[in-house]
This record gives structure tokens, sequence and C-alpha cells, in this order.
């Protein structure tokens, strides 16, 4: 079995630059990153967690944006070499801390004191 390991996305099987940089683009902006946030539940789960009142096109966009990311961490298996452009890595696990479902993937202080 693979490792729990943050590192896993430095060496994904493949790696899909533009995707990234469309994740992290998208995320750059903090009323997108909370509107995703609060959207994600109702993606994922539907019901109760669809309260939010959010119009279609929000949904949709939430909805690519989460297929996105979930293609992406699907190649985090340590498969591959060490991606070759590991400064988009870094920026896209920047990225994903602010995404509340996708933090506990890229989060590098389990202790507080590290």
């Amino acid at each position: 079995t693979m490792p729990i390991t943050p590192l896993a996305m430095y060496y994904a099987s493949s790696w899909d630059s533009e995707k990234a940089a469309t994740v992290i683009e998208e995320l750059k902006d903090p009323v997108k990153a909370d509107l995703f946030n609060t959207l994600y539940l109702c993606i994922e789960q539907g019901g109760p967690y669809c309260e939010s009142g959010a119009n279609n096109s929000d949904v949709a966009w939430a909805t690519q944006l989460a297929a996105n990311i979930s293609s992406l961490r699907g190649s985090w298996d340590m498969n591959g070499t060490l991606v070759e452009n590991f400064t988009q890595v870094t920026e896209l696990a920047s990225s994903l801390m602010q995404v509340d479902s996708f933090r506990g993937y890229i989060n590098y202080g389990f202790d507080k004191a590290f």
C-alpha cells in the first residue's frame, strides 16, 4: 500500500500543468475559495448540503473545479519521478490548503510545534 504522505503529489505518475494552473488561478481569489468550500459538500453528498442558495453557474463552476482537483489527485501515487515543475506542485499545495475537503491530503503541519 502507498504510504500516506503529502509528498505523493511531487511523485505523481502524471502531471497536468494546465489543469494545475487552472486550479491555482481559481483558488487565488478568496471569494471563489470560500464559494468552493460552501458548495463542495453539495457536489459530493447532495441533499441537505445543497441549501446554500447557489445559482446553477456557481454549482457548475464548483463541479468542474472539483473534477480538476480530483483528476490531479488521482495521479498522486508515487509511481512517477519528481515532477519537473515542482514549484507549481508547491503552489498547488498552497492553494489546496484553502480547501477544507482537500487540506488533509497536503497538510504538512501535523504537529502544532512543527
